[in-house]
């Protein structure tokens, strides 16, 4: 089992983690580690139904559409583009093959909706005016769990990890 913990000084307004992604290329043991945009700014969001990236992930990895989707937003019905992604949540679960729409997200690279959500076992809690947000991951899967690359995009992200992180591409 793999899961992720973080607890909060205070009541949080937003519930936030660092991920991974990466364009959804064929991944092999032997493989390059594809381009990654490593961001701490994803929000998690059970008000969402979908998740959704930001152009700033979309130019950066230089991904290309999939499709065309629409959805119920603040501002009423939507369409916008949609891509394929690997998204390397803060357990080092990956996400194989994640349709995500595109949208402007302000202030976050990636709103994480119910529909990767509801594939961890996801726990907030705010006892003692402090919130502690934590998911697990005790699923066997193979569609969602780990594949050769895994090792090395958990390395990467523990490495890079710290609270003033900022997104980033790296080849």
């Amino acid at each position: 089992m793999s899961s992720f913990r973080k607890e909060y000084d205070a009541l949080a307004d937003a519930i936030k983690s660092h991920v991974v992604v990466t364009d959804a290329v064929e991944i092999g043991a032997d493989a390059p580690l594809p381009s990654y945009y490593y961001s701490e700014s994803a929000t998690w969001d059970t008000g969402a139904q979908f998740t959704f990236i930001s152009p700033r992930i979309v130019e950066a990895l230089g991904l290309k559409p999939s499709g065309r989707g629409r959805f119920m937003g603040i501002g009423g019905d939507q369409e916008s583009y949609t891509y394929k992604v690997h998204i390397v949540l803060s357990n080092g679960k990956v996400m194989h093959n994640a349709e995500v729409f595109c949208s402007e997200l302000d202030d976050y690279d990636l709103l994480i909706g119910m529909d990767i959500i509801t594939q961890t076992d996801f726990l907030i809690t705010n006892a003692d005016g402090k919130t502690t947000f934590q998911f697990f991951d005790e699923r066997s899967d193979k569609s969602i769990t780990a594949h050769p690359a895994r090792a090395a995009w958990n390395y990467k992200l523990n490495a890079e990890s710290n609270p003033h992180a900022t997104p980033q591409r790296v080849k």
